[in-house]
C-alpha cells in the first residue's frame, strides 16, 4: 500500500536573514506527524520539514534514537524525502558553507543516489555514474563540482558513518571528513559557495525528483558558517544540539489570553547548568509547563497526541496537547516571565529528546493562552 503523507498546505517562500550559523538541523526522532522539526538556531527562518513517503516504513533506529530511512531500491516512485521549505535558488546561500550528517547503506546504489537537492542545481549524490564517493553539484561559486573520491559506499554498507563537507571561501578549500577524520582537501574554490543557480525546493533524503536515496540519515545539518575540525570531529562522536517549535498540525496557539513560550540560556548541551524554559504573558498569571519524552503519547502509550483536551477541560476549547505531561511545573509572574531552570546534566544520555509546552492563566481574567510546543535535542 502507498503511504503519502504531505503538509495540510505546502512551505512557503522565505527570505533568509543574514545567517551565521545553521539553519538546517534535522533529528528525525520520530513523530507521529508528517512535521519532521528542525532544530538549528536559525530554523525559524525556514519552518519545519514535510514528510513525504511512498513506504510504510520511514523511519529506522540509528546511533541516537531514530533516523530518516532511505528507499529499497533507487527509482523513480520509492521515496522517504523531507521537504525543506528552503529555495536556495530564490534565497541564496553564498561564502562559507558546512554540511553532515549520518549515513547508512540500505541498499547499494546501483544509479546515483541523491541524499539532498532541488529539482535542478544543488545535488548530493553517490553510486552509479559517480562511483563510491560523492559529487555535489551546483554548490561552489566557480560552477564546478565538488568531489569526494574518497569511498564512502563501503564503510557505510554495515555501520553508520559520519560525513562532513566544509567549506572555506576566503581560503578557496573544500575538507572531506569521514567518520570525523579529513580524508580530502581541494583547492580551487575562493569565493565558496553560490546556491543561486538552483530551482525548486531542496529535500533531503532525494534530489526532488521522484526517486529517494537509499541511504538511511540522521542528525542531518547544514550551515553558512566554517565548522572547525574539533567541531566536526564532535559531531562525528554525537548529536547536535537544538531546540525547534512543532505544531502537530494545529493551526494557531489556542486560548484569549497571551504566550510566549521560548528558552534561555543557550542550547541544550551536555553540562548546561544555565538552561532554563521561559514562559511570557504581558500581565500577571500563573504558569503550567508539561514536559516529557514523547510528543506522540501520554500515560506510558495508553494515550495518542496530539489531544485535543477542550472536552475534558471546557475553559481550554480549541486547545492541544501536544507534550506529554510526564514532569509538571508551575511558576507565576506578575506581568513577564516565569523561568524554569532545567539544567542539562554532563552525563545526560546523547541524542536525548525532550518535549514541553506552556499553560497560562492569567491572574486578574482568568484567560486561558496555551502554546506551540517546543522540542529540545540534547547533545554537544
Amino acid at each position: 500500500m502507498t503511504t503519502i503523507l504531505r503538509a495540510a498546505c505546502a512551505a512557503s517562500m522565505f527570505v533568509l536573514p543574514a545567517l551565521a550559523q545553521d539553519f538546517l538541523l534535522y533529528k528525525f526522532e520520530g513523530g507521529c506527524t508528517n512535521e519532521v522539526v528542525n532544530y538549528a538556531p536559525q530554523g525559524a527562518a525556514i519552518g519545519n520539514g514535510v514528510l513525504e513517503t511512498t513506504s510504510v516504513s520511514y523511519y529506522v533506529p540509528s546511533l541516537y534514537g531514530n533516523a530518516l530511512a532511505g528507499a529499497q531500491v533507487s527509482m523513480s516512485g520509492h521515496y522517504t524525502q523531507v521537504r525543506t521549505g528552503w529555495h536556495p535558488g530564490a534565497n541564496p546561500v553564498t561564502g562559507d558553507f558546512t554540511l553532515a550528517t549520518y549515513l547508512k547503506q540500505r541498499t547499494a546504489p546501483v544509479v546515483p543516489s541523491h541524499l539532498f537537492g532541488c529539482p535542478t542545481g544543488l545535488r548530493m549524490a553517490t553510486g552509479g555514474s559517480f562511483g563510491t564517493g560523492l559529487v555535489v553539484q551546483g554548490l561552489m561559486a566557480n560552477g564546478t563540482w565538488a568531489v569526494l573520491n574518497a569511498d564512502l559506499q563501503t564503510p557505510a554498507q554495515n555501520a553508520w558513518v559520519h560525513l562532513a563537507v566544509v567549506v572555506n571561501a576566503n581560503a578557496g578549500l573544500v575538507s572531506w571528513y569521514i567518520d570525523g577524520v579529513l580524508v580530502e582537501q581541494d583547492s580551487g574554490f575562493v569565493g565558496g559557495v553560490d546556491t543561486g543557480t538552483s530551482t525548486g525546493e531542496c529535500f533531503v533524503g532525494s534530489g526532488g525528483q521522484g526517486a529517494g536515496s537509499v541511504y538511511d540519515l540522521d542528525e542531518f545539518l547544514v550551515s553558512t558558517r566554517i565548522y572547525t575540525p574539533a567541531e566536526i570531529a564532535q559531531l562525528a562522536s554525537g548529536t547536535r544540539a537544538g531546540k525547534g517549535l512543532y505544531t502537530s498540525g494545529t493551526v494557531t496557539e489556542c486560548g484569549t489570553g497571551q504566550l510566549t513560550f521560548d528558552s534561555t540560556g543557550g542550547r541544550p548541551y551536555l553540562g548546561n547548568a544555565s538552561f532554563a524554559l521561559s514562559s511570557t504573558t504581558p500581565a500577571p498569571a500563573v504558569h503550567l509547563l508539561a514536559i516529557g519524552f514523547s510528543r506522540c503519547s501520554f500515560g506510558g502509550g495508553t494515550g495518542s497526541l496530539p489531544l485535543s483536551i477542550g472536552v475534558v477541560l471546557p475553559m481550554l476549547n480549541g486547545c492541544t496537547l501536544l507534550a506529554d505531561p510526564e514532569l509538571l511545573l508551575t511558576g507565576a509572574s506578575l506581568g513577564g516571565t516565569a523561568t524554569f531552570p532545567i539544567a542539562i546534566p554532563a552525563g545526560a544520555p546523547m541524542g536525548a529528546s525532550l518535549f514541553a509546552q506552556a499553560l497560562a492563566l492569567d491572574a486578574t481574567t482568568g484567560a486561558p493562552a496555551m502554546s506551540f510546543g517546543l522540542a529540545l535535542g540534547v547533545g554537544y
